[in-house]
């Protein structure tokens, strides 16, 4: 993607016209970029992070309660984004378009997004279960 911005750049400086095309991959490459390192910290559970109200809770069951709390509504915004992202395929689908100077189908652009929120939806509903069954854990340990 660098690589491509680059010799856009150069093409621009050096013959006073871009090349065709070459911003059109740049964009298809960066989101798809963008989308996979989203993916990736979702996975990881670095998606949504709130470090000042953890660190004022300090009772097990608060802190599993909060987690529960988090999980659920990072759920529903993946599922706002996913019922985006499904309506966004559904126009697509009826309407197909391509782009300007390559004809490529823009669905190559907006199918990075739709493959991201269905990953979001699956890592939300982990991260719920996980959450629930911390609360879970915590609770025998009171109860015990």
């Amino acid at each position: 993607m660098s690589g491509l911005i680059f010799f856009l750049v150069l093409s621009r400086y050096f013959f006073g016209s871009s090349m065709i095309g070459i911003l059109e991959l740049a964009t298809i490459f960066a989101l798809w970029l963008y989308m996979l390192g989203a993916i990736s910290t979702s996975r990881n559970k670095e998606h949504l992070t709130v470090d000042l109200i953890e660190t004022f809770l300090t009772n097990p069951r608060a802190r599993a309660f909060y987690e529960v709390t988090r999980s659920v509504i990072v759920l529903l915004i993946t599922l706002f984004m996913l019922s985006l992202a499904y309506h966004m395929l559904g126009w697509s689908l009826k309407r197909p378009q391509t782009t300007p100077a390559l004809s490529l189908p823009l669905l190559w652009q907006q199918a990075p997004m739709l493959a991201a929120s269905v990953f979001f939806v699956a890592y939300a509903v982990r991260d719920i279960l996980r959450a629930l069954a911390g609360l879970n854990k915590t609770q025998e340990t009171a109860e015990g």
